[in-house]
């Protein structure tokens, strides 16, 4: 059986205009997702003690155009607290305190809040400028590579030392770094991805960051190492072979060649010509005083080294007499001590001294022991930090001895201990310079100073810290013993004529600087002088010898 019934014409009107849009009108496309906004909180700035600091967050931004709330909070490291509106795109503030003022910026569309940006506010107390911190460009790496970290491009405007703070911002593994507070370290990635790092400096009152990124793939090429050489001493007009040769490619195949490119970085007239700068060892020729400064980068072809390492060439105006270790001081006359020292430094007085011969390093551990080899000295200490023993130490200056080792070694070379006023002069110079190296601020370019390594380094590894006779590690390493006995108020009484120091007293002078100090700086000059008990066993003394005849060839 059917069933039959009429529809309305109006309803059939109805239907049919329904069916049609449902035949012809596609389903509203769903709304765009909601993107986070972008806070900006401002560049950092620089202030003086006083000075009103404004600090603006108008330019964050939301991607689809709406209003921002806004929420500002202070570093809990900020010198003093400070009070401010948290929640207005804009405020400003008086420092009272000196120091570094950090401020959080996160801003909000309602739904999504955005990631939070910082501004910091370096404030001095009397003019000083904040340092300048570069930690290098982004870099990459192939898997297992050691990835190396500089901070020596950093600099401070005032000439402040400078302290150093290595952070791991975000990283696909646990990164282990070296050293996080040298200015050189390095790390061993353990999974491929990107490592963020941040550097900061301080120069004990205003601080300055930089972040970078160390990108380590998965498999394939490693980066080549470039290295520039040692740096090197000459004499004026000499010509100077710059030298690459050391430089590796860690998964070079046999015969495989690098690429060299030597960069001029700077010179005394502001230019200089190498003879080749794709060369492995190019020349040039040292036609005036002063540093030359050479960067080298190598490449295999399709990585380029990750670091441009640097080689400098101090070039002076004359190299003195050198003969077996040893080297010439002329006869002469000098100012020694000072008045603005410490009070056994002074008085500033004239002092005339015959020609002698003084050892351009300081003695080594194997040199020391080979007077022990032979039955003349007595074995140095080797409790902790003293080189003895260590077979890995041979080159660096024997330490952990007493006065009367020191004599005995220098005896055994038919040579004594130098005079303080020969040790003084031989750092000092003709020039009356307040550092051996001259008067530029103290560097780990210059010395082994102030715990920056840890302990003695080869000798000759500053060659920039040399004398102005050519002596090297007459400020750092370790301080020197000296033949004089030691006197609070000698130099008041001292001949003019070739002094020798008291004619007897229970202390002995060591001069110099070592591994260990560095702060305050006057430690570093000179004219510092040290009271030592003479049977002392210390890891950061040791000392060189001096002889009135040349030694023989």
């Amino acid at each position: 059986m059917f069933l039959h019934f009429a529809i309305p014409a109006r309803a059939a009107f109805f239907f049919a205009l329904s069916g049609l849009l449902l035949q012809c009108s596609a389903p509203p496309a769903p709304p765009a997702p909601n993107q986070a906004p972008v806070a900006e909180a401002g560049a950092d700035q620089q202030a003086a003690l006083a000075q009103e600091v404004s600090i603006d967050g108008e330019l964050s931004a939301d991607p689809e155009g709406s209003s921002l709330s806004f929420a500002w909070r202070a570093a809990i490291e900020n010198p003093v607290p400070i009070v401010f509106p948290e929640t207005q795109p804009r405020f400003s503030f008086t420092p009272s305190v000196a120091g570094t003022y950090i401020f959080i910026l996160t801003v909000s569309d309602g739904p999504l809040s955005s990631d939070p940006d910082s501004i910091r506010i370096s404030v001095s107390s009397s003019g000083n400028q904040a340092p300048i911190a570069k930690a290098g460009p982004d870099i990459v790496v192939g898997a297992n590579s050691t990835v190396p970290l500089s901070a020596l491009a950093s600099s401070d405007p005032d000439g402040d030392a400078l302290t150093y703070q290595w952070a791991v911002l975000s990283s696909p593994a646990e990164v282990q770094l070296a050293d996080p507070t040298a200015p050189q370290t390095s790390f061993t990635p353990i999974a491929s991805g990107e490592y963020r790092l941040r550097l900061t400096v301080s120069d004990g009152e205003l601080s300055a960051t930089v972040e970078m990124s160390v990108l380590v793939r998965s498999s394939g090429n490693q980066a080549p190492v470039a290295n520039a050489g040692p740096d090197q001493q000459v004499a004026v007009s000499t010509t100077v072979t710059l030298d690459g040769s050391l430089s590796i490619d860690p998964d070079a195949k046999d015969g495989a060649m690098l690429l060299y490119h030597w960069i001029v970085g700077t010179a005394p007239s502001g230019a200089v010509e190498l003879s080749d700068s794709t060369a492995v060892q190019p020349t040039f020729i040292a036609t005036e005083t002063g540093n030359y400064i050479f960067g080298l980068e190598v490449s295999d072809g399709d990585l380029t080294s990750l670091l441009i390492d640097v080689v400098t060439v101090q070039v002076v105006e004359r190299i003195f007499a050198e003969q077996n270790g040893m080297i010439e001081i002329p006869a002469g006359s000098f100012n020694m001590g000072s008045n603005i020292g410490s009070p056994d430094e002074s008085p500033l007085h004239r002092v005339e001294l015959d020609l002698y011969w003084i050892d351009k390093f300081e003695v080594t551990t194997g040199l020391y022991k080979a007077c022990v080899d032979a039955g003349v000295c007595p074995e140095a200490a080797m409790t902790a930090g003293c080189n003895s023993g260590r077979d890995d130490r041979r080159e660096h200056p024997i330490n952990c001895v007493s006065w009367e080792q020191a004599t005995t070694y220098c005896l055994w070379q038919a040579k004594r201990l130098p005079t303080e006023a020969e040790w003084e002069r031989a750092a000092r110079g003709e020039d009356g310079r307040t550092y051996a190296w001259g008067e530029d601020f103290p560097s780990a370019q210059l010395l082994n100073f102030n715990n920056n390594v840890g302990t003695t380094v080869p000798v000759g590894t500053y060659p920039l810290g040399v004398s102005f006779y050519g002596l090297h590690n007459m400020g750092g390493n370790v301080q020197e013993w000296t033949a004089d006995y030691f006197a609070t108020d000698y130099y008041a009484q001292s001949p003019e004529q070739n002094p020798q120091g008291p004619d007897s007293g229970t202390l002995r002078t060591g001069r110099g600087a070592s591994w260990k100090l560095g702060v305050p700086l006057e430690v570093l000059t000179t004219t510092v002088r040290a009271a030592f008990v003479p049977n002392m066993l210390e890891n950061s003394v040791g000392f060189r010898c001096a002889s009135d005849m040349a030694p023989s060839p």
